[in-house]
């Protein structure tokens, strides 16, 4: 059951992409434009990243190696200038991933390249059949600071 929740979300993030590079706009439930920019989130279980190929081990460490731990999930944006296109590689990217109506866990997103395009992540608890909203803090050099929030549910 585990590799089959793993592939359908691995699946939906590609499909996401792809809709990305088709054109799709805001109507996409990942998708919000903050100051200038495309914010994507792309949510996966911690154990998908653990079974990456061997090629792509640098993934499986990043951000203090939660890989795999039960629970944890890798919370990730991809950023791109709303009038370029062009991947955003100098944020300072926090999130606030709060379950709703208990606590919440704030983290910095690291700064990750990947196949030479650049995104934020890091591991969040969040606990099947439960709500988040993530807030999302976007800072970069001589432009105002930008903020969202998305609404998540873990299945």
């Amino acid at each position: 059951m585990n590799a089959t929740r793993n592939a359908a979300m691995l699946s939906g993030l590609l499909i996401a992409a792809a809709c990305f590079n088709a054109g799709a706009q805001s109507d996409l439930a990942n998708h919000h434009v903050v100051n200038g920019m495309d914010v994507y989130l792309g949510v996966i279980p911690a154990d998908a990243v653990g079974s990456l190929p061997a090629q792509e081990r640098a993934e499986k460490v990043m951000h203090g190696g939660k890989a795999g731990s039960d629970g944890y999930y890798h919370l990730n944006l991809s950023l791109y200038d709303t009038a370029s296109h062009a991947l955003v590689r100098d944020a300072e990217v926090r999130a606030a991933v709060e379950e709703l109506g208990s606590g919440t866990e704030t983290r910095r997103l690291e700064p990750m390249t990947i196949n030479g395009f650049v995104s934020y992540g890091n591991y969040f608890r969040m606990l099947a059949s439960h709500a988040y909203s993530i807030d999302v803090q976007i800072a970069r050099p001589g432009r105002p600071a930008g903020h969202t929030t998305f609404q998540y549910r873990v299945y």
